[in-house]
């Protein structure tokens, strides 16, 4: 049994998670050699304009506490992508909660949500340089689809 619990995050609590993860993305950006303020204007494009229009909740959009005993230690993003694919946008696991699985936990739980929604497909992308998050992909039997800027976008097929 998992000691992993997902707890959607409330319309009221969203807007915090959106200004954590736009600036997160816009760093990363930045780290792959964009320019600050064009990687700030991509970052708030694709989370708020493509994906949380209003900054609210959507059906298409699934966001969740990543809880352990009660608190609260990451977050989760998910993407429905069509009828047959689930994108991972976002998981997030605390600096003092890493390396203990909790991670592999939100994969499976993710493997499962997909399953009961009857997804084929999960995919993700993942920064080259987040070489212990790849390296779980690959282990959870994520192959590599495509690599460019810094960036690998891998896929698993239920």
């Amino acid at each position: 049994m998992t000691s992993l619990q997902l707890q959607p995050y409330t319309d009221q609590e969203l807007p915090q998670y959106l200004s954590g993860i736009i600036k997160r993305f816009t760093q990363a950006l930045v780290n792959t050699g964009v320019d600050k303020s064009q990687a700030s204007n991509i970052a708030e494009e694709k989370v708020i304009g493509q994906c949380f229009p209003g900054r609210k909740n959507h059906a298409h959009q699934l966001v969740f506490h990543l809880c352990h005993r009660q608190a609260n230690i990451g977050w989760l993003w998910l993407s429905i992508q069509g009828k047959h694919e689930i994108r991972i946008a976002d998981i997030f696991i605390e600096e003092s909660e890493r390396r203990k699985g909790f991670a592999k936990e939100a994969m499976i739980a993710v493997e499962k949500l997909a399953q009961e929604k009857d997804m084929t497909t999960i995919s993700l992308n993942v920064f080259e340089d987040n070489v212990h998050a790849k390296l779980l992909y690959i282990n959870l039997g994520y192959k590599v689809m495509h690599a460019a800027d810094g960036k690998c976008e891998m896929q698993k097929t239920m």
